[in-house]
């Protein structure tokens, strides 16, 4: 059961949701623009049998106080601050953060403070590299080097109704899986006097963040928080390429791309519950709960049961490939993301591995009809580079141990002229 609290901060009531046992590991749920608590409104249930679940609103969102801007300084410093006095009301000595958007420079703020209460880090469409800010920010770049009332129009253009909803439905793979209550609420939220203005003064201030980029990157590279990335890869605000700079700087990271937009867990709420749960139970020991020190989870607490089936009563084979990722191609690079179902990918090959169950499998990749290809069993990004100008496919084949190709995906595309 989620329950609904406010706690003064500074002369502030900042409210907050929260669910779950508080002996069990707390996940610090941080949210984004335009939201609020809100956004973790079916997370929490879904995962406080296990967890403690603790969401606030910041000043200005949702139903925490909104001074105006002449009471409080809306700088993602002092949110920063704020959220400091919030974790320290609540007695949270260690926590994991679950980093959304706003939530990830609010959250980075707080991990380099106290690195040695965080236990992992969940990060979703939560930006911390240059890589992950594309066109979208073109009006807000130019804001920040002229703050002039055209530029400002252009940026309050995010906070019209309009502006508002395309947060959400952009990159959805399914727009009858989004409710309209969410930026019905956003919208009655940011419509009340003077909390535009507000909004206002956080996108300018949000070039603060960038310079601290570096400083974030550092503190994942030092401190190596077991970190999970679920990201929704179709978010034109924050890019994919975003999600892949996290490689770079962490060895313990559990990666995953979502077919969805900024908004994740609208439409993939159960596959996020479902990737924390695993997560946590891996990389989360508190004493007096499961995941007690005396207590090693087995494989089946970690995966779930086995699904043993006769190869014969198994569904069958599935290749889902996506089209090359727009942002790379356009920089003569090939991004292409693919996955399979019903099959597990492993480099195990011979006539016995056709009997073994879940199904085995691997892909065949041929790139523009060459008279050989390559097999992969990664299930990672396809990345071609060093392709000529002009037009070109790629055929992808999904194979069984024996490389008898079971179903195949040919994708067209033309690598653009980088001289024009």
């Amino acid at each position: 059961m989620t329950t609904f609290h406010t706690v003064s901060i500074d002369g502030l009531d900042i409210f907050y949701r929260e669910a779950g046992d508080r002996n069990n590991p707390t996940i610090l749920l941080l949210h984004g623009f335009p939201t609020s608590s809100h956004m973790f409104r079916n997370l929490m249930p879904a995962l406080a049998d296990r967890f403690h679940l603790v969401a606030p609103d910041y000043p200005g969102f949702g139903y925490s106080s909104m001074p105006t801007l002449d009471e409080f300084d809306y700088t993602f410093d002092r949110l920063a601050e704020v959220m400091a006095g919030f974790i320290a009301a609540l007695g949270l000595k260690r926590y994991s953060f679950y980093l959304m958007d706003y939530g990830a420079p609010i959250g980075y703020r707080l991990a380099t403070q106290h690195p040695e209460r965080v236990e992992t880090l969940i990060v979703q469409n939560g930006n911390a590299y240059e890589e992950g800010l594309g066109d979208f920010w073109k009006p807000m770049r130019a804001y920040w080097q002229n703050k002039t009332p055209e530029n400002a129009e252009r940026v309050r253009q995010t906070m019209t109704p309009e502006g508002i909803k395309r947060y959400y439905i952009t990159g959805a793979k399914n727009l009858e899986n989004l409710s309209p209550d969410t930026w019905t609420l956003d919208r009655a939220l940011l419509d009340r006097p003077g909390n535009q203005d507000i909004q206002l003064a956080l996108k300018y201030n949000y070039q603060s963040n960038l310079l601290l980029y570096p400083q974030w990157q550092a503190y994942l590279r030092q401190y190596q928080p077991p970190t999970l990335v679920v990201w929704g890869k179709n978010d034109r605000g924050f890019l994919v390429e975003g999600a892949y700079a996290y490689k770079r700087d962490l060895r313990n990271l559990e990666f995953y791309l979502l077919d969805t937009g900024h908004f994740a867990l609208e439409e993939e709420g159960d596959a996020i519950a479902d990737h924390i749960r695993r997560f946590m139970t891996t990389y989360v020991v508190k004493e007096d709960t499961m995941l007690a020190a005396n207590h090693i989870p087995s494989a089946k607490d970690i995966v779930g049961p086995s699904p043993l089936l006769a190869i014969e009563n198994e569904a069958p084979a599935k290749l889902i490939v996506d089209p090359p990722l727009p942002e790379p191609l356009s920089q003569g690079r090939v991004f292409i993301q693919y996955r399979t179902e019903n099959l597990r990918m492993l480099p195990v090959f011979g006539k016995g591995a056709l009997d073994v169950s879940p199904r085995l499998g691997h892909v065949h990749i041929t790139v523009d009809d060459a008279p050989w290809h390559f097999v992969d069993t990664s299930g990672e990004t396809l990345i071609l580079v060093g392709l000529e100008p002009g037009s070109h496919k790629v055929l992808i084949e999904l194979a069984d141990p024996m490389h008898n190709v079971i179903t195949s995906e040919t994708i067209m595309f033309a690598v653009p002229d980088s001289e024009r």
